[in-house]
């Protein structure tokens, strides 16, 4: 009988699952199933037995084991991956096709091969080394570090929350400045006055932000989305139909690269979901990495 591990956020989402509940669904799938919460002091400690680990929380959660398992075993490759979405966004379980009832999901972890989930390795930034989700300079960070400043209530339900940071984010793409970004895709420049310039792993990024629909974590390559000035409206345009619901295409075409050096010339970047303020302009350089990490992905 396979083992898993289960990783479990508590306070994730609307804290709906157990983890009682979610134990009892794992084992009755088939799966002996250990249980660590994040909360826990050595939630990270797996040993020998283990066959695969199940992430139950959202992109926070998933973010804070991958790049625990990155920092500590670079030289030992972990153990396969899945994950039960259950925060706000689960950005990152959306764009696997994870974003589903978790019932299914675990019905259909033996039903496919885990896969490659790419990883960016950061270099010039302090105390970030690995980028999951995306990176990016412009009005992403700013409206992570706005958000934290405006709503520190809780909200009622998640999609409330996500539509009142997909509105904040209209608000500030309307008052935004461009700035000098020095950038090169893989040795190709594209440097300009940016509003946005945002390097996606995944498809979408903070609230559902969909700015790399075609991105495929497994790829080989980054989905690089540079936004100028006079893209401003268009882009405001496509996020207020997001907003409301309504199917549209965005208009800014992302390149691919798999090598990217950058210099902007604003204050703030995010990795992730984690803002760094630059006291300075800095070369930045993230290159891609394959195969680091491996997610089962069911049908």
């Amino acid at each position: 009988m396979p083992v898993a591990k289960l990783i479990h956020n508590p306070g994730a989402g609307e804290e709906e699952h157990t983890p009682e509940d979610l134990i009892s669904l794992i084992e009755s799938k088939g799966y002996t199933c250990k249980y660590s919460s994040v909360k826990d002091k050595e939630w990270d400690e797996i040993s020998s037995d283990i066959d695969f680990l199940i992430i139950a929380g959202g992109d926070g959660t998933v973010r804070q084991v991958a790049k625990k398992l990155l920092n500590k075993k670079l030289l030992d490759k972990p153990a396969p991956l899945t994950i039960l979405p259950l925060g706000t966004a689960n950005n990152i379980a959306t764009t696997l096709n994870l974003n589903r009832d978790i019932n299914e999901v675990i019905s259909k972890w033996n039903t496919r091969e885990p896969r490659n989930f790419d990883v960016g390795k950061v270099t010039g930034l302090p105390d970030n080394n690995f980028l999951i989700e995306s990176m990016g300079f412009g009005t992403v960070p700013q409206l992570i570090q706005e958000f934290k400043k405006k709503y520190e209530k809780s909200f009622d339900t998640p999609e409330e929350e996500i539509r009142a940071a997909q509105q904040l984010m209209h608000h500030i793409l309307q008052t935004c400045n461009p700035a000098w970004c020095h950038i090169s895709l893989d040795g190709k420049d594209y440097s300009d006055e940016y509003i946005i310039v945002e390097i996606m792993n995944i498809k979408a990024v903070g609230p559902k932000l969909l700015l790399a629909p075609h991105a495929d974590p497994g790829d080989g390559v980054f989905d690089v989305v540079m936004v100028k000035g006079s893209q401003r409206e268009a882009l405001a345009n496509y996020l207020q139909d997001r907003i409301h619901d309504r199917p549209t295409e965005i208009p800014i075409q992302a390149v691919k690269a798999r090598t990217i050096k950058i210099t902007w010339k604003g204050s703030v970047v995010h990795v992730d979901d984690e803002v760094v303020k630059l006291k300075k302009p800095i070369e930045v350089e993230i290159e891609l990495k394959s195969g680091l990490l491996d997610i089962i992905m069911p049908e």
